[in-house]
């Protein structure tokens, strides 16, 4: 019993490392948030917007600009 759910999950891993898989998810997923939303958002007159991107970028020391802050704000304070 436990050979067969070792197949089954490690087949399920292998399938969703597939792009042609992963699109049909995501196509589903975003398929089935649409149609939960009411009609009203997708009238000819409706304000729509899409934001890509809106993430805090990742710290990383390989970029200056995004290096992040050690210490506390009071340690920071003291030393400025």
């Amino acid at each position: 019993m436990l050979a067969v759910l070792v197949v089954l999950a490690l087949g399920a891993m292998a399938l969703l490392r597939i792009p042609a898989v992963q699109d049909r998810l995501v196509g589903a997923a975003i398929g089935r948030m649409v149609a939960s939303q009411p009609n009203e958002l997708f009238e000819k007159d409706a304000l729509r917007a899409l934001a890509c991107g809106t993430a805090e970028a990742i710290a990383c020391a390989a970029r200056p600009g995004l290096r992040r802050r050690s210490g506390s704000p009071r340690a920071r304070a003291a030393s400025a």
